[in-house]
């Protein structure tokens, strides 16, 4: 099977300014989230828990993720700690400890919750948009796309959150255009999904807003979280909602 890669709008000022604060700070900040979260997230649901079972796994869940995002960078993208373990049942050992798989959706959950929306968003094939827009090598624009597809992180457990970029990457990707062509440069096809994901950069731009990308997310549970957050959906132009569902 492949997998099912996507960008989005995100605001990276906020992200860095509120969401990694409440993060790494007073686990009250983000109970009610967790729990809104792990509704949907165990199988069953959480009908059959009781208040003093729920609590316990709430409070030991939240002590998890405070522990792993403390041990994250400051940019949030490296591991301070797993990064550095050279064996593979240290690793192991590691993300079965911390229930890793849960963490990294709980992440996603949190991050589109907050700080990025769902809709409208580009389909980017397999390897991100640096391989589908076949970019300039060593060019400026080439770099940023493969910093935004780059999974070196500690966030894409069996899918999840790979990257993101700032809102001055988007800038500079909206006004860059040079560094990108299609790989059929005469297929009108391609050229059409080429412009429309320029046109998203240059709406990312003009709203101040960054970019993420996410491999085989839930979509079923992102769906359902309020949208429209970043850029309200009475100014966004009809024509702007091409890029949405746009196939590589």
């Amino acid at each position: 099977m492949g997998v099912w890669n996507t960008v989005h709008l995100f605001d990276n000022n906020k992200f860095y300014n509120e969401v990694v604060p409440c993060l790494r700070g007073d686990e009250n900040c983000f109970k009610e989230d967790y729990l809104e979260f792990y509704k949907s997230y165990r199988t069953g649901g959480i009908a059959n828990l009781s208040d003093n079972e729920l609590d316990e796994i709430l409070n030991e869940s939240i002590q998890r993720v405070k522990e792993i995002v403390n041990q994250l960078d400051l940019n949030f993208k490296k591991h301070e700690v797993y990064n550095y373990l050279e064996s593979y049942q240290d690793q192991l050992d590691y993300l079965n400890k911390y229930n890793y798989y849960e963490f990294c959706k709980f992440f996603e959950y949190y991050l589109f919750k907050y700080c990025a929306d769902f809709f409208p968003y580009i389909i980017c094939g397999k390897r991100g948009l640096v391989s589908v827009l076949d970019s300039k090598d060593n060019s400026i624009g080439s770099e940023i796309l493969y910093n935004l597809g780059d999974s070196d992180n500690v966030f894409n457990l069996d899918g999840g959150i790979i990257n993101w970029i700032s809102n001055e990457d988007t800038e500079i990707l909206g006004s860059c255009e040079e560094d990108f062509f299609s790989k059929d440069y005469y297929c009108n096809e391609d050229l059409e999904y080429l412009e429309n994901v320029i046109r998203f950069f240059k709406i990312a731009s003009s709203n101040n807003l960054g970019l993420v990308q996410g491999q085989d997310m839930r979509e079923e549970r992102l769906i359902e979280l309020p949208q429209f957050k970043l850029i309200e959906v009475n100014k966004w132009d009809k024509n702007d909602f091409d890029v949405y569902n746009m196939k590589a």
